[in-house]
């Protein structure tokens, strides 16, 4: 289940990232101020460099929000299953 959560954050990400603000900040720049692929280049860029704040900040905070006790006992729960014990 939890792959799916991440997975659906991903898509969103994407999503968000290169549709609401690389393509258009890129057609902004490139025809809006006439910069050509230099404009298509950076607003490209742009969007890159949002999604890894964005990133980032999403991993600061599953960090932050982990609960190590819960991790480890299903760490053995799943020793227990797979060794026989």
């Amino acid at each position: 289940m939890t792959k799916i959560i991440s997975l659906r954050y991903t898509l969103q990400s994407i999503f968000l990232n290169f549709w609401l603000i690389a393509f258009p900040s890129a057609y902004l720049l490139a025809f809006g101020l006439h910069l050509g692929s230099i404009g298509i280049w950076l607003g490209l860029i742009i969007g890159l460099f949002v999604g890894a704040v964005i990133s980032l900040a999403r991993f600061k905070y599953l960090v932050e929000n982990l609960d190590l006790n819960e991790l480890m006992a299903k760490r053995a729960f799943c020793c227990i299953l797979l060794l026989g014990f």
